[in-house]
């Protein structure tokens, strides 16, 4: 047999590539082989007698690929290098290669749309949380708006309105925007017995507010109402300093009359249900309901 030889005594090969070893002379079949599969392993083999081999390299390091015939062989040291594969970069991991080389850096988290009072804030590649919602900010409920979240674009009430908040020196309502006033600032009122005349009761009002406020129009009267067609109504006016009438008359039972204001705010009736007028202060009309126990009212 003619001298047997391979044509590369040395050979490198990146790892995942490929290396074709030639024998020359071969003459019969050859045998190859790997020393160390793990770092180079044949993957084919071609050509006259299979003189030709195909190397692939699998990991860095080096292997010797042997082809024989018979008792003689040629053979090729082979050296793999290593080729870095790197993953993708996540928000916190750089690109990593197997081997434990690093690329770059983390890509950091992308932040979402902002955390609202419900729903938190989101990273738009991996879905951390970012941030966690920050609850309703809420206002305080008064006598014109409910408890509202006062965060830009959340609109949330809860809860029903709050009181009246009263300046008790003048009446008033101190609310922003609120016009009512507490008439019981103003008014005390209730049905009672005048004392010496049996069949006679007399509505008391006294100022006891700062301000003066009259249960009659500008000519003087309060329409009062008789509830029942079987009573008979009696208006007087008395002076509150000697208790004497000072002027009266009658309303039909079952209709209704008007109650004259002199120099008092004391006039008399003759039953013991109710009295019920329509009084105005500042522009606002208020019905007003009195009995032995006090008096109500609403605006109307």
């Amino acid at each position: 047999m003619k001298s047997y030889t391979i044509n590369k005594k040395t050979a490198s090969v990146n790892e995942g590539n490929t290396v074709t070893l030639t024998a020359k002379n071969a003459g019969k079949n050859i045998s190859w082989s790997s020393n160390n599969e793990g770092v180079a392993k044949i993957v084919n083999t071609s050509g006259s007698f299979g003189n030709k081999v195909t190397v692939m390299g699998v990991s860095s390091g080096t292997a010797t690929i042997t082809g024989k015939i018979g008792s003689a062989k040629v053979q090729t040291k082979v050296t793999v290098k290593h080729v870095h594969k790197y993953s993708a970069a996540t928000c916190t991991t750089p690109a990593t290669c197997s081997c434990g080389a690093v690329s770059g850096q983390a890509l950091g988290h992308l932040a979402g749309k902002a955390a609202t009072c419900m729903e938190a804030q989101y990273c738009e590649r991996c879905h951390v949380v970012l941030a966690n919602p920050m609850g309703h900010s809420m206002s305080k409920a008064t006598c014109q708006q409910v408890a509202t979240c006062q965060r830009p674009g959340c609109g949330y009430t809860e809860g029903g309105l709050a009181d009246h908040d009263w300046n008790y020196d003048t009446g008033h309502c101190r609310t922003p925007g609120c016009d009512a006033i507490n008439l019981q600032h103003f008014l005390s009122m209730r049905i009672v017995n005048c004392g010496y005349n049996t069949d006679l009761i007399a509505l008391l009002v006294s100022n006891n507010g700062r301000y003066t406020l009259q249960i009659c129009d500008e000519d003087g009267k309060a329409t009062v109402y008789v509830p029942s067609a079987s009573l008979q109504l009696q208006a007087r006016a008395w002076d509150v300093n000697n208790g004497r009438a000072i002027a009266g008359y009658n309303v039909p039972s079952g209709s209704s009359g008007y109650a004259h204001f002199a120099t008092t705010n004391t006039f008399g009736l003759d039953f013991d249900s109710r009295i019920e007028f329509d009084i105005f202060y500042n522009h606002v009309k208020y019905h007003v309901s009195v009995t032995e126990d006090g008096f109500t009212y609403k605006e109307s």
